[in-house]
Protein backbone atom coordinates (compact mmCIF):
# COMPACT_ATOMS: atom_id res chain seq x y z
CA UNK A 1 0.00 0.00 0.00
CA UNK A 2 1.37 3.75 -0.95
CA UNK A 3 2.07 5.86 1.92
CA UNK A 4 -1.01 8.36 2.74
CA UNK A 5 -1.12 11.87 3.29
CA UNK A 6 -1.45 13.62 6.52
CA UNK A 7 -5.10 14.85 5.29
CA UNK A 8 -5.69 11.11 4.68
CA UNK A 9 -5.06 9.83 7.83
CA UNK A 10 -6.58 13.41 9.74
CA UNK A 11 -9.69 12.84 7.81
CA UNK A 12 -9.88 9.04 8.64
CA UNK A 13 -8.84 9.26 12.65
CA UNK A 14 -12.06 11.85 12.57
CA UNK A 15 -14.26 9.05 10.87
CA UNK A 16 -12.94 6.63 13.54
CA UNK A 17 -13.54 8.91 16.65
CA UNK A 18 -17.13 9.46 15.61
CA UNK A 19 -17.34 6.05 14.52
CA UNK A 20 -17.64 4.47 18.22
CA UNK A 21 -15.98 1.45 17.04
CA UNK A 22 -12.85 0.37 18.19
CA UNK A 23 -9.87 0.99 16.85
CA UNK A 24 -9.31 -2.50 15.51
CA UNK A 25 -13.62 -2.61 14.31
CA UNK A 26 -12.66 0.43 12.70
CA UNK A 27 -9.21 -0.69 10.88
CA UNK A 28 -10.90 -4.24 9.92
CA UNK A 29 -14.02 -2.46 8.31
CA UNK A 30 -11.54 -0.11 5.95
CA UNK A 31 -8.37 -2.40 5.52
CA UNK A 32 -5.67 -0.60 7.59
CA UNK A 33 -4.05 -1.71 10.96
CA UNK A 34 -5.57 -1.13 14.19
CA UNK A 35 -1.36 -0.01 15.00
CA UNK A 36 -1.03 2.87 12.33
CA UNK A 37 -4.63 4.04 13.30
CA UNK A 38 -3.47 3.97 17.10
CA UNK A 39 -0.59 5.40 15.93
CA UNK A 40 -2.01 8.68 13.65
CA UNK A 41 -4.02 9.34 16.26
CA UNK A 42 -1.68 9.36 18.78
CA UNK A 43 0.53 11.69 16.47
CA UNK A 44 -2.25 14.40 15.89
CA UNK A 45 -3.09 14.56 19.40
CA UNK A 46 0.75 15.26 20.59
CA UNK A 47 1.11 18.05 17.64
CA UNK A 48 -2.37 19.56 18.23
CA UNK A 49 -1.43 20.00 22.41
CA UNK A 50 2.08 20.67 20.84
CA UNK A 51 1.04 24.01 18.91
CA UNK A 52 -1.68 24.49 22.23
CA UNK A 53 1.45 24.85 24.17
CA UNK A 54 3.70 26.69 21.85
CA UNK A 55 0.92 29.70 21.39
CA UNK A 56 0.84 29.97 25.64
CA UNK A 57 4.15 30.10 25.79
CA UNK A 58 4.75 32.66 23.03
CA UNK A 59 1.54 34.44 25.11
CA UNK A 60 3.16 34.76 27.89
CA UNK A 61 6.51 35.47 26.55
CA UNK A 62 5.02 38.57 24.71
CA UNK A 63 3.28 39.63 27.95
CA UNK A 64 6.53 39.87 29.91
CA UNK A 65 8.31 43.00 29.10
CA UNK A 66 11.93 43.95 29.33
CA UNK A 67 13.49 44.66 32.89
CA UNK A 68 16.66 46.51 32.95
CA UNK A 69 18.85 45.20 36.14
CA UNK A 70 21.39 47.71 37.59
CA UNK A 71 23.19 46.44 39.94
CA UNK A 72 24.54 48.81 43.19
CA UNK A 73 28.35 47.69 43.18
CA UNK A 74 30.73 48.63 40.83
CA UNK A 75 31.12 46.67 37.69
CA UNK A 76 34.35 44.69 37.30
CA UNK A 77 34.46 44.96 41.24
CA UNK A 78 35.30 41.11 42.73
CA UNK A 79 32.05 40.73 44.60
CA UNK A 80 29.82 41.39 41.73
CA UNK A 81 27.64 38.05 41.12
CA UNK A 82 26.37 37.51 37.14
CA UNK A 83 22.91 37.45 36.71
CA UNK A 84 21.20 34.50 35.49
CA UNK A 85 18.30 34.60 33.15
CA UNK A 86 16.18 31.06 33.02
CA UNK A 87 14.37 31.66 30.03
CA UNK A 88 11.95 28.80 27.97
CA UNK A 89 12.35 25.38 27.80
CA UNK A 90 15.25 25.91 31.04
CA UNK A 91 17.50 27.82 28.95
CA UNK A 92 20.27 29.46 30.97
CA UNK A 93 21.73 33.10 30.11
CA UNK A 94 24.43 33.96 31.85
CA UNK A 95 25.12 38.42 32.35
CA UNK A 96 27.78 39.72 33.84
CA UNK A 97 27.47 42.96 36.11
CA UNK A 98 28.64 44.99 33.40
CA UNK A 99 26.79 44.25 30.46
CA UNK A 100 25.71 46.14 27.30
CA UNK A 101 21.41 46.09 27.07
CA UNK A 102 20.63 45.79 23.70
CA UNK A 103 22.82 42.93 23.17
CA UNK A 104 21.26 41.01 26.13
CA UNK A 105 18.05 42.27 24.28
CA UNK A 106 19.33 40.63 20.92
CA UNK A 107 20.25 37.46 22.82
CA UNK A 108 16.72 36.71 24.53
CA UNK A 109 15.58 37.69 20.93
CA UNK A 110 17.41 35.04 19.34
CA UNK A 111 16.49 32.47 22.10
CA UNK A 112 12.78 32.67 21.63
CA UNK A 113 12.28 33.23 18.03
CA UNK A 114 13.94 29.42 17.71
Amino acid sequence: MARESREVWTKRVERWRASGLTADEFASEVGIKSNTLRHWSWLLDHEKRGSRTDAARSARSRDVPFVEVVTPAAPGSPNVEPIELVVRDGIRIRVPAAFDADALRRVIAAVEAR
